[in-house]
């Protein structure tokens, strides 16, 4: 029991490890280690599939992908809750009862809860079971159209997110330097569900590609960039917002 509270405890001791330290360290910490998450996870993930004669094998569900990016949205989360504390929301959690949009400041709280939430998304594939239950309950049958739901399902994720961050765009302008991490991060948001909707099946990829042999390896590449996309994205969140944090910190320091 020990083991799993302190792997779950993890990503907050990397963020706070990162935040203590100084601001020309600290982007190439939190780049280097982001770096070192994405190069150990897909070389691990392709050698284990290479060794199996199945490459894709780590790039399923409950593989060593989905456990990385589990730690990085846990980062994520935790990063956003430490900007609400610095933004003035440490000590008055009575203010979490009030509507979100009567304080500016809960952008945070909801950040950090809907990143929390994609973690459990990540783990107990709940968008995928939204597809099938609304498949159940509508009685419809499955094609090669409504089988790519659950892909449009993350895509709407991405959408919330988006039009969260436009509501309190005014409370975005306390870590306005940290916008182009977070635009990088949509951007490979909205990628990853584009290459999702196309490797769902191959359909799509046999439209334009004649030659069995090359329909395998075109499925091959973009299943592993759909993968190789969601962790950068979630790089690029993780690096804006602890941006944002690490800037909030050293401003009080200096008050």
């Amino acid at each position: 029991m020990r083991f799993f509270i302190n792997l779950i405890d993890t990503p907050k001791r990397l963020v706070d490890i990162a935040l203590g330290l100084s601001s020309s360290s600290f982007f190439w910490w939190i780049l280097l280690m982001d770096c070192l998450v994405l190069l150990a996870a897909f070389g691990v993930s392709i050698l284990i599939g290479f060794f199996r004669g199945e490459e894709t094998f780590q790039f399923r569900e409950i593989g060593l992908i989905t456990i990385a990016s589990a730690i990085q949205l846990l980062m994520i989360s935790y990063t956003a809750k430490h900007i609400f504390e610095l933004r003035g929301g440490k000590g008055r959690v009575e203010k979490l009862t009030q509507l979100p949009w009567s304080n500016p400041i809960m952008i945070w709280i909801i950040i950090s809860f809907g990143f929390l939430f994609l973690v459990f998304d990540e783990v107990l594939f709940i968008h995928q079971g939204i597809d099938k239950g609304i498949h159940l309950v509508l009685n419809i049958q499955e094609t090669a159209i409504t089988d790519r739901l659950d892909d449009v399902i993350v895509g709407l994720y991405g959408l919330a997110g988006v039009f969260v961050l436009l509501f309190f765009r005014k409370e975005l302008l306390s870590i306005k330097s940290s916008s182009p991490f977070l635009i990088a991060g949509f951007f490979c948001l909205f990628l990853m569900v584009g290459l999702d909707i196309a490797t769902n099946r191959k359909d799509i990829i046999e439209m334009y590609i004649l030659s069995p042999e090359r329909v395998d390896e075109v499925y091959l590449l973009l299943s592993i960039g759909e993968e190789f996309t969601k962790l950068v994205g979630e790089s690029m969140f993780l690096v804006g917002f602890s941006h944002g944090a690490k800037r909030l910190r050293d401003e009080r320091k200096e008050k």
